[in-house]
């Protein structure tokens, strides 16, 4: 399962890196949206991501530039897309999971403050990713059950977060603090 996991956030990753002009599709692609929030753009992107016999989906909220849309923006993002996705034949509960990024996140200011407060950070200065950091950084996005707002949507399709963590994420220092970027990865499950 860890492998599946870390072949589906290479797999992420690599294609959240492409630049693509709207409706250009990038492996295992299937569908685009590019809806506005008060806060900015944000790109939607739901990709095939094979699990054995079964293909699951994933789902990649990628906002443009400096836009950071709160939950509840993403939550009605996430509610217009589920529907589309349904209208358009795709089953929403395959959803494995919801990625987006941590420094277009809502989260990123209370992540870095729990990530400074921790004794590993220091560690981490000039390495590309920082793994201790991610127990900090994990512990507080639990203490805050971020992503809760997606609950009621999720629910509609008979699934619900099982987790949500930051993967990947990088630390660098910034004047009178940390700086930190990675990716959120909310990981679903269906509701019994």
């Amino acid at each position: 399962m860890k492998a599946f996991v870390i072949f589906s956030m290479l797999f992420l990753c690599s294609s959240l890196g492409l630049g693509q002009h709207e409706g250009t599709k990038t492996l295992g692609e299937i569908e685009q949206w590019r809806l506005s929030t008060p806060h900015g753009d944000v790109r939607l992107k739901l990709s095939n991501v094979p699990s054995g016999s079964d293909t699951r989906t994933v789902l990649s909220l990628e906002p443009f530039g400096g836009s950071k849309p709160t939950t509840g923006e993403e939550e009605a993002l996430l509610r217009q897309v589920l529907h589309d996705m349904t209208e358009h034949g795709y089953d929403p509960g395959k959803l494995l999971m919801i990625s987006t990024w941590l420094q277009n996140s809502e989260f990123q200011d209370g992540v870095e403050h729990a990530v400074s407060e921790s004794v590993n950070w220091k560690s981490c200065l000039g390495r590309k990713y920082c793994y201790k950091a991610e127990i900090a950084a994990n512990h507080f996005l639990s203490s805050v059950d971020a992503f809760k707002g997606f609950d009621a949507v999720l629910h509609e399709y008979r699934l619900r977060r099982k987790a949500v963590r930051v993967d990947d994420m990088g630390v660098g220092s910034k004047a009178g603090g940390v700086l930190c970027q990675g990716l959120v990865v909310i990981s679903l499950e269906r509701e019994n």
